[in-house]
């Protein structure tokens, strides 16, 4: 999703820079090279071909991964923090919409969709809680370097992190079922 949404971002920023001096074809290029070039973009793409091809991880790398990997929920929570504090987080009807597509619409879609495409424990029960977590703080963050729906992405942090409190239990009850 943050490949897409990163050409998505910089073809918006492309095409209102360029207007309609240059073709959709021409714009749509240069969006997705500069794209590419951002660690963001080609990090997952890459780590999913050599996943796909079957390349081992070595050792070394593996572990420099694994303390990356448990030091970026720290490093997220922080993040959110500083965003939450930095922008101006207000509850509006677009912000509650969003918040609750995310937070209840979601987990139940999924929560009806696991039974009905028989997916099996614990995926199954993993991927109806995971629905029921707040949005992620990289969308907040794209929305701040690209400064767009930045107060907005901004709100949904913080209503869906305080609505979490409320519906990630019920996900994991629903989910033990």
């Amino acid at each position: 999703m943050i490949p897409v949404t990163v050409v998505m971002l910089e073809y918006e920023k492309r095409r209102s820079t360029q207007g309609e001096t240059c073709g959709l074809a021409a714009v749509v290029g240069q969006a997705v090279i500069d794209s590419l070039k951002r660690p963001l973009v080609w990090a997952p793409l890459l780590a999913t071909i050599l996943v796909l091809m079957g390349v081992p991880v070595p050792r070394a790398f593996e572990s420099m991964l694994d303390q990356i990997g448990s030091a970026t929920a720290g490093v997220g929570l922080f993040a959110s923090g500083l965003i939450i504090a930095t922008c101006h987080a207000k509850v509006t009807a677009e912000s509650l919409g969003n918040s609750f597509l995310k937070m209840v619409v979601q987990p139940v879609l999924m929560g009806l969709l696991v039974p009905m495409l028989g997916v099996a424990k614990p995926l199954g029960s993993q991927g109806i809680v995971m629905c029921a977590l707040p949005t992620a703080a990289v969308p907040v963050m794209l929305a701040l370097n690209y400064h767009v729906y930045e107060n907005e992405a901004a709100s949904v942090l913080l209503l869906t992190t305080l609505i979490m409190i409320v519906t990630t239990p019920i996900a994991i009850a629903w989910a033990a079922v």
